[in-house]
Order: C-alpha cells, then sequence, then structure tokens
C-alpha cells in the first residue's frame, strides 16, 4: 500500500475476468468502483498508484 494514500481494493470478475478498483469516498456509502487494468493493480502492488486512480479520487470526493 502507498504510504499516506487511503485504501484501495481491487477486485477481478471471476465471470468476466475484468478488474475494477474501489475508490473511496468522504463516506463508505460514497466509494466508488471503477474498471482498471491488470496493470493498473500490479503497479499498486509495488507501492504506485495509478493515475486513473488520482483521477477517480478528485471527482469523487467533490
Amino acid at each position: 500500500m502507498v504510504q499516506n494514500e487511503p485504501d484501495v481494493v481491487f477486485y477481478k470478475s471471476k465471470r468476466t475476468e475484468r478488474w475494477w478498483m474501489e475508490i473511496p469516498g468522504p463516506t463508505a456509502a460514497k466509494n466508488l468502483v471503477i474498471p482498471c487494468r491488470y496493470s493498473d493493480y500490479t503497479m499498486a502492488t509495488k507501492g504506485e498508484m495509478p493515475d486513473l486512480f488520482f483521477k477517480a479520487l478528485q471527482k469523487n470526493l467533490k
């Protein structure tokens, strides 16, 4: 996990094999789940957050 960054949860659909990223919102009820790529997931496991994360976080916190 990246230090000083909110927790992000990744999901992989067993049916479609697509990847999803859950972005935290101001409250748990406002969390946003967005589609992402496997490369976004692997970046996050190495301690780097993809640009997609920051763009979605900005939109979700408004």
